[in-house]
Parts: structure tokens; C-alpha cells; sequence
């Protein structure tokens, strides 16, 4: 049996998700640069993607590089997904993560296993940042969450709301008296406001180029430190997403 596998989120995806994970940095898809970082985790046993049979479903399995697993699901949500592709490989816990943003930093996953890992009975780990509500509004592919497969195996036929069902974080967050949890304090040097922000628009995609281009090598594009002291030495990089974010709010209110 697996200790740990690492669940790429490749089913019951937006079209624009779809769309984030083909698209190439670096001459690698969004995908390719998750599944990598993810691999060399020294707390992951093994990694697959799990896609579904939709359309989009296809096109996310012609992304997925030759040496990594795939596995098709047909649960009808996001739980039925996780708690199907855990069935299939055996894995006592796993670390479920969408491909939103590219640069995962192995440290950051590693950390978390490990904390989750030190009590047999953890339910659930994520990182907590400061001032950060938790909810259905969190963005759930930007940073990994760990869960213990027993849990998850309990929970799927008595879980009926779909926000639970499709985020499955919240499910935990908003019982933490009934399940044991484990909330990492995140980074001093991270922002998780900034890093959301260049995931939710267009213009984040150039700022996503604009690391690559400054850091060049892909090793220091996946150390999430140096991503952040970068945006806090260059705050000029999050002008353009924050002027797109507040236009398309006028938008959207007009």
C-alpha cells in the first residue's frame, strides 16, 4: 500500500481551467510543470492524474506526460473522484492539488505531509494564511491539501452538499470539532493575496511569464520564496492585475 499519493485534479474542471492547464510555459503545459515539482516530493509515494470522461477530460489526458500515471474516474464529483483514484492505488492518505499555479514549490508539500504524518489520526492539513477566511471562495488549486483516505472513504456516501462534495476542504474547515486537523501557519514571506490574484485573470498570466523570465531556470521558478521576494521587490509586476481586476468589476456592477 502507498503511504502518500499525490492527486493531480484533472476531472470535473471549468472550461477555463481546461484551458489554464494547456497552456505553455517555458515549452511545458501548466500540467506538465505541476505533475513534475509534484513528483519530486520526497513525502509522495507516487502521482496520477485524475481526469473524467467528459470532453474536457480528453484533452487534460493528451497533456499528461508518458512516465506519469492517469487514471479515468466516474464519480460524479470532485469526492467521488479522490475516494475512487484512492481506492484504485491503495494509499493510506494523499495530497490533492489543481494545477492553477505552476510554480509548486516541493518544500512547501513536503512540509506538509510531514505535519499531517506526525498524528496517525489526521483527518486533514492545509496551509492558514494570515487574515485569510476560509470558504468556498478559497482558491483550491493554488496550494496542496493532505487527506487521510479512511476519512474520506467514511464521509463520501453520508456527504450529500455539493459544495462540500466539490471543495472538498470546506467540508473539514467548517467541522473542525468533529475531525482532527492540522492548519499550518504559512510562510511569513508569502502572500496568498498577491499569488491568488495573478491566477484569477488574464493579465496574471503575463506576470507568470515575467518570473519565468526573470528567474530562467525552473528550479528557482518552483521556490516559492524567491517568487515571493521577487513580487515584493517588483510591486510594479501586480499593477496591470490589479487594474484588470478592478475594471472587470466595474464591469460587472455597470
Amino acid at each position: 500500500m502507498l503511504k502518500t499519493l499525490g492527486i493531480v485534479k484533472g476531472a470535473h474542471l471549468t472550461e477555463r481551467q481546461i484551458q489554464h492547464l494547456n497552456r505553455r510555459l517555458g515549452g511545458r503545459s501548466f500540467l506538465d510543470w505541476v505533475v513534475r515539482q509534484l513528483k519530486s516530493c520526497y513525502q509522495i509515494s507516487d502521482v496520477v492524474v485524475t481526469t473524467d470522461r467528459s470532453i474536457g477530460g480528453e484533452t487534460i489526458r493528451r497533456l499528461i506526460p508518458g512516465d506519469v500515471e492517469s487514471y479515468v474516474s466516474n464519480g460524479e464529483d470532485s469526492l467521488a473522484c479522490v475516494v475512487d483514484t484512492l481506492k484504485k492505488f491503495q494509499a493510506e492518505s494523499c495530497v490533492f492539488i489543481g494545477a492553477d499555479w505552476p510554480f509548486l514549490d516541493p518544500i512547501v508539500v513536503d512540509e506538509l505531509v510531514r505535519a499531517a504524518t506526525q498524528d496517525p489520526n489526521c483527518d486533514y492539513a492545509a496551509y492558514q494564511f494570515v487574515n485569510e477566511t476560509f470558504g468556498n471562495d478559497r482558491n483550491y488549486g493554488l496550494f496542496p491539501e493532505y487527506y487521510r483516505t479512511k476519512t474520506l472513504l467514511d464521509i463520501n456516501p453520508a456527504t450529500k452538499d455539493p459544495l462540500y462534495r466539490s471543495l472538498l476542504g470546506t467540508l473539514f474547515l467548517e467541522n473542525q470539532r468533529k475531525y482532527k486537523i492540522e492548519l499550518l501557519p504559512a510562510p511569513w514571506w508569502l502572500d496568498y493575496g498577491k499569488i491568488r490574484t495573478i491566477v484569477s485573470g488574464e493579465a496574471g498570466w503575463e506576470v507568470l511569464v515575467t518570473i519565468y523570465e526573470t528567474l530562467k531556470d525552473s528550479e528557482r521558478c518552483c521556490n516559492i520564496e524567491q517568487v515571493s521576494k521577487l513580487l515584493q521587490n517588483h510591486p510594479g509586476l501586480l499593477d496591470r492585475v490589479a487594474f484588470e481586476k478592478q475594471a472587470t468589476m466595474v464591469v460587472a456592477v455597470g
